[in-house]
């Protein structure tokens, strides 16, 4: 018996040892797992601070270049669709130049026939139908183009052709209503 006594003891200091030993390789593994979260906290903080800082680098650089050149961009797109829009505008615009250029020769072409259509009502069916269409045009033309003079101030033909016309001539018939025998524009000695 006292060998089993002996053999127990034995067994029990064995097992009391490795119980001994047991806690402090746990208590190792324990510290360097204690070491390992540590270390982990402290770098994950270190990241979201890298991640902060990176942050407000990124905002600063945006603000101060990033917006402005977008800004830029949108304004040069803004130009150039203001340049595309002018330049459909000038093909409509260089369209109805040639339309008036044609009109304006044709005009120049059959002078003496509007004058006398519009002095005697005379030929006014040999006119061309595009005329006949513009006629106050063709009339305007005729009235106004070649009456400049270069040592006038104030082109007073213009002026004397287009008072004639309103006041002189009733809208409903076309029939004059008087006659004007003198205007007088600015001082007198001058134009004497």
């Amino acid at each position: 018996m006292q060998e089993q006594v002996a053999q127990s003891s034995d067994l029990i200091n064995r097992l009391l040892d490795e119980q001994q030993q047991k806690p402090s390789d746990l208590d190792i593994f324990a510290e360097k797992n204690q070491v390992l979260i540590t270390t982990n906290r402290v770098v994950g903080i270190r990241y979201r601070v890298y991640f902060i800082l990176l942050l407000i680098v990124v905002i600063i650089v945006g603000n101060n270049l990033v917006l402005p050149a977008r800004d830029g961009v949108h304004a040069t797109q803004d130009k150039l669709s203001n340049i595309d829009v002018e330049v459909a505008n000038f093909e409509t615009k260089k369209a109805k130049a040639d339309a008036d250029l044609q009109l304006i020769t044709t005009i120049e072409s059959q002078q003496s026939t509007i004058i006398s259509c519009l002095n005697d009502r005379i030929n006014c069916t040999s006119i061309d139908q595009t005329l006949r269409q513009n006629f106050s045009f063709a009339r305007s033309y005729i009235q106004l183009n070649n009456l400049t003079d270069p040592k006038m101030f104030i082109n007073e033909k213009i002026l004397l052709a287009n008072i004639n016309e309103y006041l002189l001539r009733d809208p409903a018939t076309k029939q004059k209503n008087g006659l004007i025998n003198k205007i007088s524009i600015g001082d007198p000695q001058s134009f004497t």
